[in-house]
């Protein structure tokens, strides 16, 4: 959960300095419904998917791999941010 906030702490930021958020889906939330509402969606969306996959984990090979890929994908999204915000802040 701490990257899923920090994923949204360094868009927020990434935000306000002009860039556009890359993902269609969050993208409308946050033009059509608002901050509020994008904020929590990116957070609940991700808290369902983690215990979806943790409560999987032990049981089911692919959410195993899935708990993996996501969390090295959230490493490396972590890493594009903080590129970010280095070279535009």
């Amino acid at each position: 959960m701490g990257l899923a906030v920090c994923d949204v702490v360094f868009t927020l930021r990434h935000l306000e300095v002009g860039a556009t958020e890359a993902n269609p889906l969050m993208n409308w939330v946050l033009h059509s419904l608002g901050l509020i509402p994008f904020v929590v969606s990116k957070l609940v969306l991700t808290i369902i998917g983690v215990f979806g996959l943790v409560s999987l984990y032990d049981s089911v090979r692919f959410a195993r791999i899935s708990f993996w890929a996501i969390l090295n994908m959230y490493i490396v999204l972590m890493f594009y941010h903080i590129v970010l915000a280095f070279t535009c802040w």
